[in-house]
Protein backbone atom coordinates (compact mmCIF):
# COMPACT_ATOMS: atom_id res chain seq x y z
CA UNK A 1 0.00 0.00 0.00
CA UNK A 2 1.34 3.44 -0.99
CA UNK A 3 0.69 6.58 1.02
CA UNK A 4 1.46 10.01 -0.38
CA UNK A 5 2.56 12.40 2.38
CA UNK A 6 2.71 16.19 1.95
CA UNK A 7 5.44 17.70 4.09
CA UNK A 8 5.74 21.32 2.96
CA UNK A 9 8.93 23.41 2.65
CA UNK A 10 12.24 21.85 3.70
CA UNK A 11 13.18 25.02 5.59
CA UNK A 12 10.51 24.14 8.15
CA UNK A 13 11.59 20.53 8.69
CA UNK A 14 13.13 21.44 12.06
CA UNK A 15 9.81 22.64 13.50
CA UNK A 16 7.60 20.58 15.80
CA UNK A 17 4.86 20.47 13.15
CA UNK A 18 7.15 18.88 10.57
CA UNK A 19 8.86 16.62 13.11
CA UNK A 20 5.48 15.08 13.93
CA UNK A 21 5.30 13.71 10.39
CA UNK A 22 9.01 12.98 9.94
CA UNK A 23 9.23 10.85 13.11
CA UNK A 24 5.95 9.09 12.29
CA UNK A 25 7.02 8.33 8.72
CA UNK A 26 10.28 6.82 9.95
CA UNK A 27 8.42 4.68 12.48
CA UNK A 28 5.86 3.50 9.92
CA UNK A 29 8.61 2.50 7.53
CA UNK A 30 10.10 0.30 10.26
CA UNK A 31 6.85 -1.09 11.70
CA UNK A 32 4.65 -1.55 8.63
CA UNK A 33 4.61 -2.55 4.99
CA UNK A 34 3.42 0.89 3.88
CA UNK A 35 5.32 2.53 1.06
CA UNK A 36 5.46 6.24 1.86
CA UNK A 37 6.23 8.83 -0.79
CA UNK A 38 6.96 12.32 0.53
CA UNK A 39 5.95 15.44 -1.39
CA UNK A 40 7.91 18.49 -0.23
CA UNK A 41 9.39 21.70 -1.56
CA UNK A 42 13.14 22.38 -1.46
CA UNK A 43 13.10 26.04 -0.49
CA UNK A 44 16.93 26.40 -0.33
CA UNK A 45 16.66 27.99 3.10
CA UNK A 46 13.88 30.44 2.12
CA UNK A 47 10.64 28.87 3.41
CA UNK A 48 8.60 32.06 2.89
CA UNK A 49 9.67 32.77 -0.68
CA UNK A 50 7.19 33.54 -3.46
CA UNK A 51 8.17 30.31 -5.21
CA UNK A 52 7.20 28.31 -2.13
CA UNK A 53 3.66 29.75 -2.23
CA UNK A 54 3.40 29.16 -5.98
CA UNK A 55 4.26 25.52 -5.24
CA UNK A 56 1.81 25.30 -2.33
CA UNK A 57 -1.20 26.81 -4.08
CA UNK A 58 -0.60 25.99 -7.76
CA UNK A 59 1.98 23.29 -8.44
CA UNK A 60 1.13 21.00 -5.52
CA UNK A 61 -2.64 20.78 -6.23
CA UNK A 62 -1.90 19.75 -9.82
CA UNK A 63 0.55 17.07 -8.60
CA UNK A 64 -2.05 15.79 -6.13
CA UNK A 65 -4.70 15.47 -8.84
CA UNK A 66 -2.32 13.72 -11.24
CA UNK A 67 -0.24 11.45 -8.97
CA UNK A 68 -2.36 10.78 -5.86
CA UNK A 69 -5.63 9.60 -7.37
CA UNK A 70 -5.09 5.94 -6.48
CA UNK A 71 -3.50 6.52 -3.09
CA UNK A 72 -4.34 7.64 0.44
CA UNK A 73 -2.99 11.12 1.14
CA UNK A 74 -1.65 12.58 4.39
CA UNK A 75 -1.43 16.36 4.75
CA UNK A 76 1.05 17.30 7.47
CA UNK A 77 -0.65 20.41 8.82
CA UNK A 78 -3.83 22.46 8.68
CA UNK A 79 -2.41 25.31 6.56
CA UNK A 80 -2.20 22.86 3.65
CA UNK A 81 -5.81 21.77 4.15
CA UNK A 82 -6.85 23.36 0.86
CA UNK A 83 -5.32 20.34 -0.86
CA UNK A 84 -8.29 18.30 0.37
CA UNK A 85 -10.51 20.29 -2.01
CA UNK A 86 -8.68 18.66 -4.91
CA UNK A 87 -9.73 15.23 -3.58
CA UNK A 88 -13.41 16.07 -3.83
CA UNK A 89 -14.33 13.09 -6.02
CA UNK A 90 -11.62 10.77 -4.77
CA UNK A 91 -12.67 7.65 -2.87
CA UNK A 92 -9.30 7.20 -1.16
CA UNK A 93 -8.71 8.58 2.35
CA UNK A 94 -7.40 12.07 2.95
CA UNK A 95 -5.87 12.53 6.40
CA UNK A 96 -5.17 16.05 7.68
CA UNK A 97 -3.00 16.44 10.77
CA UNK A 98 -4.32 19.33 12.86
CA UNK A 99 -1.76 20.88 15.18
CA UNK A 100 -3.46 24.17 16.02
CA UNK A 101 -7.09 25.23 15.93
CA UNK A 102 -7.92 28.72 14.57
CA UNK A 103 -8.72 31.09 17.45
CA UNK A 104 -12.41 32.03 17.50
CA UNK A 105 -11.87 35.74 18.21
CA UNK A 106 -8.82 36.20 15.98
CA UNK A 107 -9.69 37.92 12.69
CA UNK A 108 -6.29 37.94 11.05
CA UNK A 109 -6.12 37.00 7.38
CA UNK A 110 -4.59 33.61 8.24
CA UNK A 111 -7.27 32.79 10.80
CA UNK A 112 -10.13 33.83 8.52
CA UNK A 113 -8.62 31.67 5.78
CA UNK A 114 -8.34 28.67 8.11
CA UNK A 115 -11.87 29.07 9.50
CA UNK A 116 -13.32 29.26 5.99
CA UNK A 117 -11.26 26.29 4.91
CA UNK A 118 -12.41 24.20 7.88
CA UNK A 119 -16.04 25.08 7.20
CA UNK A 120 -15.68 23.62 3.69
CA UNK A 121 -13.44 20.60 4.12
CA UNK A 122 -15.31 19.21 7.14
CA UNK A 123 -18.19 18.51 4.75
CA UNK A 124 -16.09 16.34 2.45
CA UNK A 125 -16.36 12.55 2.47
CA UNK A 126 -13.43 10.20 3.07
CA UNK A 127 -11.61 12.78 5.16
CA UNK A 128 -10.07 12.10 8.58
CA UNK A 129 -8.65 14.66 10.97
CA UNK A 130 -5.79 13.58 13.23
CA UNK A 131 -4.91 15.59 16.35
CA UNK A 132 -1.93 15.11 18.69
CA UNK A 133 -3.98 15.45 21.91
CA UNK A 134 -7.51 14.80 23.11
CA UNK A 135 -7.62 18.49 24.05
CA UNK A 136 -7.06 19.53 20.41
CA UNK A 137 -9.57 16.90 19.31
CA UNK A 138 -12.26 18.38 21.56
CA UNK A 139 -11.48 21.91 20.38
CA UNK A 140 -11.79 20.79 16.75
CA UNK A 141 -15.15 19.18 17.46
CA UNK A 142 -16.50 22.06 19.55
CA UNK A 143 -15.08 25.13 17.79
CA UNK A 144 -14.94 23.94 14.18
CA UNK A 145 -18.00 21.66 14.44
CA UNK A 146 -16.13 18.66 13.03
CA UNK A 147 -18.14 15.43 13.49
CA UNK A 148 -16.77 13.27 16.32
CA UNK A 149 -16.33 10.20 14.08
CA UNK A 150 -14.02 12.13 11.74
CA UNK A 151 -11.43 13.00 14.41
CA UNK A 152 -8.76 10.63 15.77
CA UNK A 153 -6.04 11.27 18.35
CA UNK A 154 -2.51 10.17 17.49
CA UNK A 155 0.18 11.76 19.71
CA UNK A 156 3.60 12.94 18.58
CA UNK A 157 6.14 10.23 17.93
CA UNK A 158 9.26 11.30 19.80
CA UNK A 159 12.41 9.25 19.61
CA UNK A 160 14.85 9.00 22.49
CA UNK A 161 17.71 8.05 20.16
CA UNK A 162 20.62 10.54 19.99
CA UNK A 163 21.26 12.56 16.84
CA UNK A 164 24.08 11.15 14.73
CA UNK A 165 25.35 14.24 12.86
CA UNK A 166 28.63 15.88 13.81
CA UNK A 167 28.65 19.21 15.62
CA UNK A 168 30.31 22.16 13.92
CA UNK A 169 33.21 23.98 15.58
CA UNK A 170 30.87 26.91 16.37
CA UNK A 171 28.37 24.55 18.00
CA UNK A 172 31.10 22.93 20.08
CA UNK A 173 32.20 26.37 21.27
CA UNK A 174 28.61 27.17 22.33
CA UNK A 175 28.41 23.97 24.36
CA UNK A 176 31.81 24.58 25.96
CA UNK A 177 30.65 28.04 27.08
CA UNK A 178 27.52 26.51 28.63
CA UNK A 179 29.60 23.86 30.39
CA UNK A 180 31.79 26.60 31.84
CA UNK A 181 28.67 28.21 33.30
CA UNK A 182 27.67 24.88 34.87
CA UNK A 183 31.16 24.43 36.29
CA UNK A 184 30.81 27.86 37.90
CA UNK A 185 27.66 26.80 39.73
CA UNK A 186 24.95 28.07 37.37
CA UNK A 187 21.65 26.28 36.85
CA UNK A 188 21.01 26.10 33.10
CA UNK A 189 17.44 26.84 32.01
CA UNK A 190 16.36 26.26 28.40
CA UNK A 191 13.47 27.14 26.15
CA UNK A 192 13.12 26.10 22.53
CA UNK A 193 10.45 27.79 20.46
CA UNK A 194 9.41 30.11 17.69
CA UNK A 195 8.71 33.43 19.47
CA UNK A 196 5.03 33.24 18.53
CA UNK A 197 2.91 35.34 20.91
CA UNK A 198 1.24 32.22 22.34
CA UNK A 199 4.66 31.02 23.53
CA UNK A 200 4.44 33.70 26.26
CA UNK A 201 8.21 34.04 26.40
CA UNK A 202 8.11 37.64 27.70
CA UNK A 203 6.91 36.40 31.10
CA UNK A 204 10.41 35.03 31.62
CA UNK A 205 12.10 38.46 31.46
CA UNK A 206 10.96 39.62 34.90
CA UNK A 207 11.28 36.04 36.13
CA UNK A 208 14.97 35.91 35.24
CA UNK A 209 15.57 39.41 36.60
CA UNK A 210 14.20 38.29 39.97
CA UNK A 211 16.45 35.21 39.83
CA UNK A 212 19.65 37.17 39.16
CA UNK A 213 21.07 36.24 42.58
CA UNK A 214 20.13 32.55 42.14
CA UNK A 215 22.68 31.95 39.36
CA UNK A 216 20.17 30.82 36.73
CA UNK A 217 21.52 31.09 33.18
CA UNK A 218 18.94 31.12 30.37
CA UNK A 219 19.29 29.78 26.83
CA UNK A 220 16.67 30.64 24.21
CA UNK A 221 16.87 28.61 21.00
CA UNK A 222 14.74 28.31 17.89
CA UNK A 223 13.86 30.02 14.62
CA UNK A 224 11.77 33.18 15.16
CA UNK A 225 8.49 32.95 13.27
CA UNK A 226 7.55 36.31 14.82
CA UNK A 227 10.60 38.55 14.44
CA UNK A 228 8.96 41.46 16.28
CA UNK A 229 8.42 39.33 19.38
CA UNK A 230 12.06 38.26 19.24
CA UNK A 231 13.25 41.87 19.06
CA UNK A 232 10.94 42.83 21.92
CA UNK A 233 12.27 39.96 24.06
CA UNK A 234 15.94 40.73 23.37
CA UNK A 235 15.44 44.44 24.09
CA UNK A 236 13.63 43.66 27.35
CA UNK A 237 16.39 41.28 28.45
CA UNK A 238 19.05 43.86 27.63
CA UNK A 239 17.18 46.61 29.52
CA UNK A 240 17.17 44.40 32.59
CA UNK A 241 20.88 43.62 32.05
CA UNK A 242 20.18 39.88 31.98
CA UNK A 243 23.00 37.80 30.56
CA UNK A 244 21.65 35.01 28.34
CA UNK A 245 22.32 33.08 25.12
CA UNK A 246 20.14 33.47 22.04
CA UNK A 247 20.47 30.82 19.31
CA UNK A 248 18.42 31.31 16.16
CA UNK A 249 18.17 28.57 13.57
CA UNK A 250 19.80 25.63 15.39
CA UNK A 251 20.51 22.14 14.08
CA UNK A 252 18.78 19.06 15.48
CA UNK A 253 22.14 17.84 16.77
CA UNK A 254 22.77 21.05 18.70
CA UNK A 255 19.22 20.97 20.12
CA UNK A 256 19.91 17.43 21.30
CA UNK A 257 23.05 18.60 23.10
CA UNK A 258 21.32 21.66 24.59
CA UNK A 259 18.77 19.38 26.23
CA UNK A 260 21.65 17.32 27.61
CA UNK A 261 23.34 20.39 29.07
CA UNK A 262 20.29 22.01 30.67
CA UNK A 263 18.94 21.40 34.16
CA UNK A 264 15.51 22.95 33.71
CA UNK A 265 13.22 23.24 30.71
CA UNK A 266 10.84 26.21 30.87
CA UNK A 267 7.57 25.97 28.91
CA UNK A 268 5.43 29.09 29.53
CA UNK A 269 3.05 28.82 26.53
CA UNK A 270 -0.54 29.98 26.90
CA UNK A 271 -1.64 27.60 24.14
CA UNK A 272 -0.18 24.50 22.50
CA UNK A 273 -1.66 21.77 20.35
CA UNK A 274 0.79 19.33 21.97
CA UNK A 275 4.11 20.51 23.42
CA UNK A 276 6.76 18.36 21.78
CA UNK A 277 9.78 20.02 23.41
CA UNK A 278 8.55 19.07 26.89
CA UNK A 279 8.75 15.37 26.04
CA UNK A 280 12.11 15.82 24.32
CA UNK A 281 13.39 17.51 27.48
CA UNK A 282 12.17 14.62 29.65
CA UNK A 283 13.95 12.17 27.36
CA UNK A 284 17.18 14.03 28.15
CA UNK A 285 16.64 14.03 31.94
CA UNK A 286 15.62 17.68 32.19
CA UNK A 287 13.16 18.79 34.85
CA UNK A 288 10.24 20.40 33.05
CA UNK A 289 8.51 23.47 34.48
CA UNK A 290 5.37 24.04 32.44
CA UNK A 291 2.36 26.32 32.27
CA UNK A 292 -0.80 24.53 33.38
CA UNK A 293 -2.65 24.57 30.06
CA UNK A 294 -4.79 21.61 28.88
CA UNK A 295 -2.32 20.17 26.35
CA UNK A 296 0.64 20.41 28.75
CA UNK A 297 -1.33 18.84 31.57
CA UNK A 298 -2.44 16.01 29.26
CA UNK A 299 1.00 15.05 27.97
CA UNK A 300 2.90 15.67 31.22
CA UNK A 301 0.49 13.52 33.22
CA UNK A 302 1.69 14.95 36.53
CA UNK A 303 5.42 14.62 35.81
CA UNK A 304 6.33 18.31 35.50
CA UNK A 305 6.40 21.22 37.93
CA UNK A 306 3.09 22.89 37.17
CA UNK A 307 2.67 26.68 37.01
CA UNK A 308 -1.02 27.49 37.35
CA UNK A 309 -0.72 31.30 37.32
CA UNK A 310 1.50 31.17 34.24
CA UNK A 311 1.12 34.85 33.29
CA UNK A 312 2.64 35.88 36.61
CA UNK A 313 6.48 36.04 36.81
CA UNK A 314 6.30 35.50 40.59
CA UNK A 315 4.81 32.03 40.01
CA UNK A 316 7.69 31.15 37.68
CA UNK A 317 10.23 32.40 40.21
CA UNK A 318 8.65 30.16 42.86
CA UNK A 319 8.60 27.16 40.52
CA UNK A 320 12.23 27.58 39.49
CA UNK A 321 13.43 28.09 43.06
CA UNK A 322 11.51 25.00 44.09
CA UNK A 323 13.26 22.97 41.36
CA UNK A 324 16.68 24.28 42.33
CA UNK A 325 16.09 23.43 46.00
CA UNK A 326 15.06 19.81 45.41
CA UNK A 327 16.95 17.13 47.27
CA UNK A 328 18.93 14.67 45.17
CA UNK A 329 16.31 12.01 45.89
CA UNK A 330 13.36 14.21 44.84
CA UNK A 331 15.22 15.42 41.77
CA UNK A 332 15.98 11.84 40.71
CA UNK A 333 12.31 10.89 41.15
CA UNK A 334 11.08 13.74 38.91
CA UNK A 335 13.64 12.83 36.25
CA UNK A 336 12.75 9.10 36.40
CA UNK A 337 9.01 9.84 36.24
CA UNK A 338 9.64 12.13 33.28
CA UNK A 339 11.56 9.48 31.35
CA UNK A 340 8.79 6.93 31.99
CA UNK A 341 6.22 9.46 30.80
CA UNK A 342 8.19 10.15 27.62
CA UNK A 343 8.16 6.45 26.72
CA UNK A 344 4.44 6.75 25.95
CA UNK A 345 5.43 8.70 22.87
CA UNK A 346 8.07 6.38 21.45
CA UNK A 347 7.67 6.12 17.65
CA UNK A 348 6.90 2.39 17.62
CA UNK A 349 3.99 2.93 20.02
CA UNK A 350 2.58 5.90 18.11
CA UNK A 351 2.92 4.15 14.74
CA UNK A 352 0.49 1.45 15.87
CA UNK A 353 -2.11 4.11 16.66
CA UNK A 354 -1.74 5.67 13.23
CA UNK A 355 -1.86 2.31 11.44
CA UNK A 356 -5.28 1.65 12.94
CA UNK A 357 -6.83 4.56 11.00
CA UNK A 358 -5.15 4.16 7.60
Amino acid sequence: MTIKWILGPTGRFNTGVAKYSLELIEALQKCSSFRIEVMSYNDHGKPNSTNRYIWQFLTLPIKVIVSCWKHDLVIYQEAFGHIALFRLFNKRKTIIIIHHIPELNNYSVKNIYLKTLFAIITKLKNIIFVTPTDFTKKMLEDNMKVPHEKVKTVPNAISNSPQQAELSIEEKNILEAIQTKKNNGYTIALNIGSFETRKNILVLVNTLKELSADKVYFIKAGFAINENNKIQFVEAMNRQAINFTLLDDVSSTLIDELYRQCDLYLAPSVYEGFGRTLIEAQNHECIVISSSIPSHDEIMNGTSINIKDYQNPVSWVEGIRYAISLSEEDRSKIITDGKLNAKRFLPQNVAKSFMSIV
